[in-house]
This record gives structure tokens, sequence and C-alpha cells, in this order.
């Protein structure tokens, strides 16, 4: 994206150079509420340049100020994000510790012959042992 904003900048200066190398001639300005010696001559490219930078300025500031609803609401929903992926982190951490603390429990309710070694978790008859 860099490279294409340079691509459009670098020929839009240049041809601002040129226009402002061949518009060297005086022109005056009649502006007029105001006085008219107030304003000396000028070359012509500085007020044709300077209605384009003003112009320049009144787009930005009217695109900035209609999308500021857009971009406090963007805003809003990140902060949102933010705090949902924080609270699922921490009650994910809850579930593991309820996990771990009910295995916990689990194992301690058991009763000592429970865990005889056979792998079922109980222990056998004691007249089935010898056979």
């Amino acid at each position: 994206m860099k490279h294409i904003s340079w691509i459009v900048t670098l020929p839009l200066m240049l041809a601002l150079v040129i226009f402002s190398l061949a518009n060297r001639g005086d022109v005056s300005l009649d502006l007029w509420p105001f006085n008219k010696e107030s304003i000396p001559p000028m070359p012509l490219f500085l007020p044709l340049l300077g209605a384009l930078f003003i112009g320049l300025l009144i787009g930005g500031s009217v695109a900035r100020l209609s999308g500021a609803r857009i971009r406090r609401r963007a805003r809003e929903l990140r902060f949102d994000k933010a705090h949902l992926e924080r609270e699922v982190i921490r009650l994910k951490r809850d579930v593991e510790r309820a996990k771990d603390t009910a295995s916990e429990s689990s194992l301690a309710a058991l009763p000592p012959s429970a865990s005889n070694g056979s792998g079922r978790g109980r222990s056998l008859p004691a007249a089935t042992a010898g056979r």
C-alpha cells in the first residue's frame, strides 16, 4: 500500500512543480470587502495552490467529522472484544480449577479398598479372590 501511495504522490508532486514553473506571472487579487492595496501582486500559482490547500483542509475536516461516529463505535467494539477475551480466559481458568477440585474431592471420597490396583476401582470379594 505504501508503494501505491508513492506511485500516486510522486507524479502529482511533479505536476505541481511544473504547474508552478509555468504560472509565474504576477496577478493581483481583488477581495471586495478588503482594501485593494492590502494584497500585493503575487505569482499566479500561489493563490491557486492556496485555494487547493484550503479545499483539501475543508474536505479532510468534513470527512474526519463524518466518520467520527463510526470510529467511536469501532473503538467501543475493540474494548468490548478485549474485555470478553479476558473474561473467556478467566472462565476457562475457573473451569480448570473446578475440575481439579472436583477430581481431588472425588479421590478423597473413595474408600481405601477402592484403590486396590486392579484398575476397576473396586475390590474383589474375598471368596472369588482365590480362584
